[in-house]
């Protein structure tokens, strides 16, 4: 069916790329940006399921699909190292795309950075707020409960500013209030 299936044994990752995924390798988009989103627990072996995909006229395409044992960053290396070394003409034929958009795992940008160190990373901006709800969460920020449902509408003022300015001027505001000056860090 001209898939390829690209396997290693310790750790397992496994690498599926059809024709249409293959193809779009080509699309010059797939040397912009590259989105990759992972998704655990599928299964009774607790596998990961991580999926890279550009933007494209039709909407998004993948450009792999990668199952691991595990969200680990040695996981990741080892199945984004099998997906390097393939004989593909990765991302529009660069072998890395321009940037990264993912999800704010810290094993996920480590093992990007270890193999397409000349890729940019940044969060998608969905993943933005999730990842400063955790923040204001964890205890050792000493967040009190009842102060983090104002400081979160503090930052999604800022992160939901229409342009610079006033990006700028809400930055401004949530970082002098009375609530922000009660957590400096």
């Amino acid at each position: 069916m001209g898939c390829r299936i690209l396997v290693t044994e310790e750790p397992l990752p496994i690498v599926v790329i059809t024709p249409i995924m293959a193809r779009a390798h080509s699309l010059h988009e797939s040397g912009g940006v590259c989105f990759v989103d992972s998704t655990a627990s599928c299964d009774a072996q607790n596998l990961s399921i991580t999926f890279m995909l550009t933007a494209c006229a039709a909407a998004a395409v993948a450009l792999a699909v990668i199952i691991t044992a595990a969200q680990s960053e040695e996981n990741y290396i080892s199945a984004f190292r099998l997906l390097s070394t393939s004989d593909l003409q990765l991302f529009n034929g660069v072998g890395h795309p321009q940037m990264f958009l993912t999800d704010d795992s810290k094993a996920l940008h480590n093992a990007l950075s270890i193999i397409w160190p000349l890729s940019l990373q940044t969060l998608f901006l969905f993943h933005v707020p999730q990842a400063n709800w955790r923040w204001l969460w964890d205890s050792s920020n000493n967040i009190t409960k009842a102060d983090r449902p104002a400081l979160m509408a503090e930052f999604q003022r800022i992160m939901l500013a229409t342009d610079v300015i006033e990006a700028e001027q809400q930055f401004v505001i949530g970082t002098t209030s009375k609530l922000a000056k009660k957590y400096p860090q």
